[in-house]
């Protein structure tokens, strides 16, 4: 499986508060052109769900966890029909989420959509050392798969020091 999404982390401290750090986090679609074949025959670009992300505490991804059923919080409106409000008001306020959020709005437009071809994601969250990162979208042309992390993405190394980079292969297709 050849993922067609990308997934970059980038570290900026932020001020006032110690050891606080703003990261900006791009999904973008790195596919072009109709690269799927779909079962009539026709092709079709690949399209992604808008975003959704937890900043949390502990060593388990507060989204799901694999192999185990959907928790019934949001998992499967996410998965069926793209939307993730439902899956981001339970990750609200639950225990070790520090935030939670979802993004919606390709870079460079005005309304909230998929991301087509060559469009992205931008967000920023702020994390502290021994808090990481869990996502999770729609594939676009599913009605029940998503692209998600099974652990948690580590914002910041061993020393504390945020990470940054491709994040890409920490996450798969469910």
């Amino acid at each position: 499986l050849a993922l067609a999404q990308g997934i970059m982390a980038q570290g900026a401290h932020a001020q006032g508060a110690p050891g606080v750090t703003r990261f900006t986090i791009k999904v973008e679609n790195i596919s072009k052109g109709e690269v799927l074949k779909l079962s009539n025959g026709k092709t079709a670009p690949f399209v992604s769900a808008p975003v959704l992300w937890a900043v949390h505490t502990g060593s388990a991804n507060p989204i799901f966890v694999a192999g185990q059923a959907d928790a019934g919080k949001g998992l499967e409106t996410l998965a069926e029909t793209g939307n993730p409000a439902p899956l981001a008001r339970s990750l609200d306020g639950a225990p070790g989420i520090v935030a939670a959020g979802a993004d919606d709005r390709p870079v460079g437009t005005d309304a909230g959509g998929p991301l087509t071809p060559g469009q992205g994601y931008q967000l920023e969250v702020t994390a502290a050392p021994g808090q990481t990162l869990s996502l999770a979208w729609m594939f676009g042309q599913s009605n029940d798969l998503f692209y998600s992390n099974d652990r948690p993405i580590a914002l910041f190394d061993a020393t504390g020091k945020p990470v940054a980079g491709d994040m890409t292969l920490r996450l798969a297709l469910w």
